[in-house]
């Protein structure tokens, strides 16, 4: 037989049983298949359930009870009776049943192997702790071994009430284990296993989210970009003609990471709406320019200005995530010219807060510091409006980041030092911890080193103690930057490596990206030039 026996339970005769519940069943006795056991869906559910529950003795009034419950106790005892003898029958003479007058029990010393049995020792201790990639190679074998015992469903046919438990059991059990299988493969950059692993992942639980995303990923990282597509294209199908709701933030921010999408065209026909919009509002004015204005046609102006506004945000927004600034500064700027005609509103204001936080993004990612200075002022006009402590301390980091861009580093502080105190007295934990960081950029340019460390862990405590994990790579980051900078390269191996270890599947890449790159240059520091070459690998890639 080439079933793994590793689990054989011993011994007192040489005949041996062999039990497969995964799948169609098969019972083999002296490596002979028992077809007339199997063929009956009764004793076949009758040998299982025995054996499934071989702890202890039965009661034949409880197991008759819950295999004939339709008949007279009288009656399912006499059925139960007769089962039992035709299963004696087909075992042959080696004592597999130990029964006495008011119980019955599959010998758990018989020599017997169960698939379920050697399926559920070899996953019990890997399955139930961390998710965490397996390092032992014996482990990974045993979880290979594993997924490998369970061929189908338990007792695959048999849908007694008794079963179904089990079945379920089991089957996530087997879920958990290509789970854990999909992240040691892809620890170990076998892109090729993990994949195999994460397909059959996805094929045994098609409306299983996590089996997709991981598939979408490893597609993606081992470059086989149209893959991916395509199976983000399925996820989507099947999320929204089968299940009706909307994809997760998760995968979606996954697909635009690796612009999985292909978003030409509804950006397009975006685009054309807006044309559509805008044009008939120009008619309009041409409209009033010969006419006067009424009430119903100012209305209808003021709700095309409206619809503009929220196209053109929208339109931005999708550019700035593709990457493409100018693009996505040309459409927020058409957004703030709609809300301008407008009349003031409190919808308005919040409405010209988010554009204008896009925007001064933007001009970052350009260093356009003239433009981000315009901006600025109106989002400090905005914040005084307001009058709310979160949008003053927003504006007081937004300014302190320019100025660090301009170097003029104490104006830098004064305004980091302002957010701080304002975020700490209203307990506004993320932007607390903003304008530590923020800090710590400051005093790291400056060359105060002992000052920066100081400022980057206090933003690490409070990301830590605030329930922000997104934050603490970045965090421990900057820490170990300016450690390798003190020349402490073992502590700085320490912050590196723990950053690397938090790293989420929405962590920005060019976080990622930065942590690796850092990590490389370290190990070449330290001339541990075959580490830094995969750090540096691994950022390229």
């Amino acid at each position: 037989c080439s079933i793994p026996l590793s689990n054989v339970y011993q011994i007192r005769s040489s005949t041996m049983l062999i039990l497969n519940f995964f799948s169609a069943p098969l019972v083999l006795l002296d490596n002979q298949p028992l077809r007339t056991l199997t063929a009956s869906p009764i004793l076949l559910s009758l040998l299982a359930y025995l054996v499934m529950h071989r702890e202890r003795p039965l009661a034949r009034s409880f197991v008759a009870a819950a295999f004939w419950p339709e008949s007279t106790e009288a009656q399912a005892r006499r059925n139960l009776n007769s089962h039992l003898y035709r299963l004696r029958m087909l075992l042959g003479s080696a004592e597999f049943l130990c029964s006495e007058r008011e119980t019955i029990q599959f010998d758990p010393h018989a020599a017997f192997w169960l698939d379920v049995l050697d399926f559920e020792s070899r996953t019990a201790q890997l399955v139930s702790s961390s998710a965490a990639p397996l390092s032992n190679p014996t482990d990974t074998r045993a979880l290979e071994e594993a997924a490998a015992l369970y061929r189908g469903e338990f007792l695959e046919g048999i849908f007694d009430d008794w079963v179904l438990p089990h079945r379920e059991r089991l089957h996530e059990r087997y879920l958990l284990t290509l789970n854990r299988l999909v992240e040691t493969y892809r620890a170990q950059e076998d892109f090729d296993a993990a994949i195999r692993a994460a397909r059959q992942w996805m094929q045994e639980d098609s409306f299983c989210e996590a089996a997709h995303y991981h598939l979408i990923r490893l597609y993606a990282q081992s470059n086989r970009l149209n893959q991916a597509r395509a199976q983000f294209q399925h996820y989507q199908t099947i999320w929204r003609n089968e299940l009706r709701v909307e994809p997760s933030a998760r995968i979606l921010a996954l697909a635009d990471q690796y612009q999985l999408v292909a978003p030409p065209t509804l950006i397009q026909n975006a685009a054309a709406r807006l044309t559509q919009l805008e044009d008939t509002l120009e008619a309009h004015r041409q409209l009033d320019k010969r006419k006067a204005a009424t009430q119903e046609r100012q209305r209808t102006v003021e709700e095309l200005n409206r619809q503009i506004a929220q196209q053109a945000q929208e339109l931005g927004l999708a550019f700035k995530k593709r990457g493409t600034p100018g693009k996505a500064a040309r459409y927020l700027m058409r957004a703030l010219a709609a809300l301008a005609a407008l009349p003031d509103s409190p919808w308005r204001r919040e409405q010209e807060w988010s554009l204008r936080v896009a925007c001064d993004e933007l001009y970052d990612r350009d260093a356009n510091w003239k433009a981000a200075l315009e901006n600025l002022n109106a989002l400090a006009r905005l914040a005084d409006t307001f009058g709310t402590p979160t949008h003053q301390a927003e504006v007081h980091a937004r300014w302190a980041w320019v100025k660090i861009g301009q170097s003029r580093h104490a104006e830098a502080i004064a305004h980091a030092k302002n957010a701080l105190r304002i975020s700490t007295q209203h307990q506004d934990w993320s932007r607390a911890a903003w304008a530590q960081r923020l800090l710590g950029v400051a005093y790291d340019q400056l060359g105060d080193f002992r000052a920066a460390l100081a400022h980057y862990r206090a933003a690490l405590a409070i990301d830590e103690t605030s329930g922000s994990p997104e934050h603490l790579p970045t965090d421990l980051n900057n820490i170990g930057c300016v450690l390798q900078t003190m020349g402490d390269y073992a502590a700085a191996r320490r912050e590196f490596e723990r950053a690397r270890s938090l790293l989420l599947p929405q962590t920005p890449l060019q976080i990622k990206l930065t942590l690796r790159a850092n990590l490389g240059n370290l190990w070449t520091k330290l001339e541990q030039f075959d580490a830094a070459q995969r750090e540096l690998k691994q950022a390229l890639e």
